[in-house]
């Protein structure tokens, strides 16, 4: 059997980019329009082939428990098309598992949905109803295990986001150093010219988002979620000095928001990973925090329990990914916006965003009724408060009783006109796909 993984920066075959697994100290760059970072995965007893490069594990599995992981280190860049600034807020970002098509859904499978919301009260779970790429997931703010936030290396041309010089430096982590290997995407044998051009792009890559130094034993540690939050009072006052004169405001009102700010920002600071993911449960936190670009920002997306190279699920009882998802389909992680009506670019191009929130597509019509039947979708996110207590992730799964599944199909439905009705009307921004495939072989019973 044989799983492939793949990264990039949309769902497009062409964007996306082979990675070697367990090669932690060489992740793979990517760079769009809307995002630039590092990616690598972690699987342990992975079985690479014989003309991967990758490795069968590696030492960030050391005397832990985890089986998983999915590590990245960017930028969001100030690309909002909903948003005047072009700021992205923690409310609008996601982290989700989403596949291409219709899904087997199991009976009985809400109860793993409720103990998710236990431990990520932010998870969303009504996109499994969705007939075009049913998906599952949560803010990536609070959908990390771990979230790492410090200062870009440089100020950026592509932002013209007031920087504070407040703004903790020191968040950097302290084992910055340039690796001895490079930064790139772990091509090696190279020419003296092309190695040339790698290494000049090696520089330009660590001017954006800072060096990889979280890789092996040297696993990334929570810490300095304030930053986002103070980006966000920057954005508040950038938005007032705009819209209002100093005379014109009420200074007893400004000195309060101040100082909200600043409790807000101390408190956040000294935040576990855990009262991190709670912080963020309340909108309103996310709406406050800003993903600006010149913040580079690091997530550690990790489990115990899902084995990709069997693609079974161990959570109590076994589940079979290969039943619930149809065919050979690929299973991808990919970090992306909400989905916005069309209308609502120039909305937001006109005015303030209305603090209700944005929608979620949900399933309606013949389709909505069913629901009543199943619940929800196998999908479960898992956490905690400690370092191997919290074990997280997000595993699509069926039992190993195939009278016990259904289908979501679409055969011509009010329901399902209807929704890729609303869907034809909605956009979305995708920042980076992380994409595992597997062969006919794996396929195993």
């Amino acid at each position: 059997m044989t799983l492939t993984i793949k990264v990039g920066s949309s769902r497009q075959p062409e964007s996306l980019k082979p990675i070697s697994i367990n090669r932690d100290s060489e992740p793979v760059y990517i760079s769009s329009d809307h995002f630039e970072g590092f990616i690598t995965v972690r699987i342990q007893h992975h079985y690479p082939s014989k003309t991967s490069k990758s490795a069968s594990t590696c030492a960030y599995f050391d005397n832990h428990s985890r089986i998983f992981s999915l590590q990245w280190q960017g930028r969001f860049k100030a690309t909002n098309p909903w948003s005047k600034d072009g700021l992205w807020n923690a409310d609008e970002v996601l982290f989700v598992a989403e596949v291409e098509d219709k899904i087997h859904v199991p009976t009985g499978t809400s109860i793993a949905t409720a103990f998710a919301r236990t431990i990520d009260p932010s998870f969303i779970a009504d996109g499994i109803w969705d007939t075009k790429r049913p998906w599952v997931g949560s803010p990536l703010v609070s959908g990390m295990n771990v979230l790492r936030v410090w200062k870009a290396p440089l100020s950026l041309s592509d932002s013209t986001f007031p920087v504070s010089a407040a703004a903790a430096a020191s968040a950097i982590p302290a084992t910055t150093t340039r690796l001895e290997s490079g930064v790139g995407d772990g091509s090696r044998n190279r020419s003296t010219e092309s190695q040339g051009r790698g290494e000049e792009e090696g520089e330009d890559r660590e001017k954006g988002v800072g060096p990889w130094v979280n890789y092996g034993a040297h696993r990334l540690e929570e810490g300095h979620v304030n930053l986002l939050v103070e980006a966000g009072a920057r954005r508040q006052q950038s938005q007032v000095s705009d819209t209002a004169t100093i005379a014109s405001m009420d200074s007893k009102t400004t000195t309060t928001t101040s100082t909200d700010i600043t409790m807000a920002s101390q408190q956040l600071q000294r935040l576990t990973s855990y009262q991190r993911r709670r912080y963020f449960t309340k909108p309103e936190h996310r709406r406050a925090a800003v993903l600006a670009p010149d913040l580079v920002i690091a997530g550690d997306f990790f489990n115990n329990f899902t084995n990709f190279e069997t693609r079974r699920v161990n959570m109590g009882v076994s589940i079979r990914m290969d039943r619930v998802m149809r065919d050979d389909q690929p299973l991808r992680f990919v970090c992306k916006s909400r989905l916005c009506l069309l209308s609502r670019r120039q909305q937001q191009q006109e005015g303030p965003r209305q603090e209700k929130g944005w929608r979620v597509t949900r399933r309606i019509g013949r389709n909505r009724r069913r629901r009543s039947k199943h619940e929800v979708e196998s999908t479960a996110v898992f956490g905690g408060g400690d370092e191997d207590e919290e074990e997280m992730g997000i595993a699509i799964g069926d039992s190993d009783e195939e009278d016990g599944t259904d289908t979501i199909d679409d055969d011509g439905g009010e329901g399902d006109e209807h929704q890729e009705e609303m869907d034809d009307n909605r956009e979305e921004i995708v920042f980076f796909v992380v994409e595992l495939r597997w062969d006919q072989a794996s396929m195993v019973l």
